[in-house]
């Protein structure tokens, strides 16, 4: 499992776009979590996410994005928007 920050009340995963499409694309329905995502509905989730604001609470950052692609902020989440 991953590590998780005390007090925070949710998490923001980042990646690359095309990491997300790819995975939504192999899911077959086989468990809780391989629920197949239409791929209209996954751009539109993406393309409308908005970064949490601090009235949210405390939420962490979970970077899953390749080392070389530090610094290039995916789904819009800029540093304006982190804790």
């Amino acid at each position: 499992g991953g590590q998780f920050s005390p007090g925070a009340r949710g998490s923001v995963f980042t990646q690359r776009r095309q990491v997300s499409h790819k995975r939504l694309e192999n899911r077959r329905n086989t468990g809780p979590n391989d629920i197949v995502v239409p791929a209209d509905r996954a751009i539109a989730y993406i393309k409308d996410f908005e970064a949490p604001t601090p009235d949210e609470g405390p939420m962490q950052i979970i970077r899953t994005a390749n080392p070389e692609l530090r610094g290039q902020e995916p789904h819009g989440l800029t540093t304006d928007n982190r804790r």
